[in-house]
Parts: C-alpha cells; structure tokens; sequence
C-alpha cells in the first residue's frame, strides 16, 4: 500500500482500539477475571468512554505525527509496552482520553515492502506481527 493508505490503516487500527465502546487492555484480559475490566475503567476515571470528537483528534494527531515519523526515518513503530511511545502519548493527551485505554504490551509497525510502498504490521509486542489490511 502507498505511504497515505500505509498510514491512515494505522491510524485507524490505533483508534479502534484505543476509541472503541470496550477497552482492550490487554494485559488485564489476558492476567486477570475480564470482571475486573470495569472495576478499574472506575477506578481510573474511564467511566464515559471515547466521543466523537476525541476520537477524529485522536486519529488526526497520529496520522500527523506518523506521518513526520516515516518522513523523519522512512519507517514508525506505535507501540504501548506499559507506557505508550511518544506519538500515542502526544494522541491521547490531545484528545483528553485516558491511557488505561491504550492496550498494553502492543505494537503496530509501518515498515517499507518497496519502492513508495508499505507494510502494516500489528499484534503482541514481543509476539508474531500479524499484516493489517488497507483501510477501506
């Protein structure tokens, strides 16, 4: 896929998991009772969810950054390990949404398959990158 496409299918990989209506956190649904999840959506102030508006900033912000990212090193890496990287901080802070959202232990890459193309990788940080389709 071409670097636009290449970057909007991360982007919108990310809000999808970060803005969608159930928090994956990852490492809570995979080391303790899923129960739990809305306990501690409460207890870290996650009670309403993602708007509208936070979400288009969110995704917005990391098409920005993404985008001076592989300008900057001709490649990006997105990845929450158990703080987000420095372009989903600069997302989430924008947006007001909180991190608890952001999965942990995740990463996505957009890495180069060529001339003007691109690969997007996603899945477990440290684990088998599965190839994430073009977005429609």
């Amino acid at each position: 896929m071409d670097k636009k496409i290449a970057i909007e299918t991360a982007a919108e990989w990310w809000t999808a998991k970060v803005c969608g209506n159930e928090s994956d956190t990852g490492f809570v649904k995979d080391h303790m009772d899923v129960e739990a999840v809305p306990v501690l959506n409460l207890l870290f102030g996650d009670t309403n969810g993602v708007n509208s508006v936070q979400r288009a900033i969110f995704q917005d912000v990391l098409e920005e950054e993404i985008t001076k990212e592989i300008d900057s090193y001709g490649y990006a890496n997105l990845l929450m390990d158990y703080y987000p990287c420095p372009i989903l901080r600069k997302a989430i802070e924008e947006a007001d949404i909180d991190e608890f959202r952001i999965p942990f232990k995740t990463m996505v890459q957009i890495i180069p398959a060529g001339q003007n193309k691109y690969t997007v990788k996603a899945g477990r940080y440290g684990g088998e990158l599965e190839d994430v389709p073009p977005c429609a």
